[in-house]
């Protein structure tokens, strides 16, 4: 059985939860980082000497009971029939703040209209539908779901999610090699910068000449972008070698942060890349000291 939390996260970061490697003031603290940084010290060793001189804290330093949890688990999809392969799942908020989650390698999937309090039904994109990854255009509303392939046919809702078209779309790769975009997290539309309204889908690409298990280290990650609402999309430059499996998300100085499973990694760290352009070229290669891999 397969679970997922109903919880989602933006597509965008805050300059102050992330900070790109070219950002300004990004090589050595700003004031305002100091002064906050400086009041948190004061503010902790008042509360320390507080506690020490036997003073009574002030309620907001205390814990608080919580009467009701902050966050719940529910079973959307369970791995039986002709809908197994969930292992992938996928979970978006269309413009309107409906939760639509992705059954993973599937067509299938279920919609939230209380913010994942309650589900719909299980429903079908359609039969001829062999899944892929999604993405919600913000500037149109649409979701496309759609994978990288020989005659690629990408599912396209206006709705939200309540009927599906299908479409073909065309995708301009850099060479060979082939490109998945399955195993990676969902596609964001850029919202800041001069590539303002540009989708951003990640993919796993692997050389055409390797194949299996074992060709782990010819994997490497980079990017789908489109222009033109989905209708045609084309290869950025890769991220480290040896990569798979990645989430793309912009800070709001529009620079784009990319973070990939290592397959090949001595001490399970995330890679971490970053782009300066819209999503063409990757840089600022780096291995992640927060993030490492729990599992093979």
């Amino acid at each position: 059985m397969n679970r997922i939390c109903t919880s989602s996260s933006a597509g965008t970061l805050s300059n102050s939860s992330l900070q790109s490697p070219r950002a300004p003031g990004s090589e050595k603290e700003s004031p305002r980082y100091r002064s906050q940084k400086n009041q948190c010290v004061k503010v902790a060793a008042a509360l320390i000497f507080m506690i020490s001189a036997g003073f009574p804290v002030p309620l907001e330093a205390q814990e608080q009971k919580i009467d009701k949890p902050l966050f719940k688990m529910e079973t959307l999809f369970v791995s039986k029939g002709d809908h197994k392969e969930i292992r992938l799942p996928k979970i978006v908020v269309a413009n309107d703040g409906t939760l639509i989650a992705f059954a993973g390698l599937s067509r299938f999937y279920r919609t939230s209209k209380d913010k994942g309090e309650t589900w719909s039904d299980l429903q079908t994109i359609s039969p001829k539908c062999e899944g892929g990854n999604v993405i919600v255009d913000r500037v149109t509303g649409d979701i496309l779901l759609l994978d990288p392939g020989p005659d690629v046919v990408a599912w396209r809702s206006k709705d939200t999610a309540k009927t599906w078209n299908s479409e073909k779309v065309v995708f301009h790769q850099n060479g060979p090699d082939h490109g998945g975009t399955m195993g990676s997290e969902a596609g964001i539309t850029l919202c800041h910068g001069q590539h303002k309204g540009r989708l951003i889908l990640p993919t796993r690409f692997r050389f055409k000449f390797k194949k299996g298990k074992s060709d782990l280290a010819f994997h490497y990650n980079a990017v789908y972008y489109s222009d033109d609402r989905g209708k045609t999309w084309r290869e950025s430059d890769p991220v480290q070698s040896g990569t798979g499996e990645a989430a793309v998300a912009e800070l709001s100085d529009g620079s784009l942060y990319i973070n990939s499973r290592s397959h090949m990694s001595a001490d399970d760290r995330r890679r971490i890349a970053w782009s300066y352009d819209g999503g063409k070229t990757f840089v600022d290669w780096s291995a992640s000291d927060e993030l490492f891999e729990t599992s093979g």
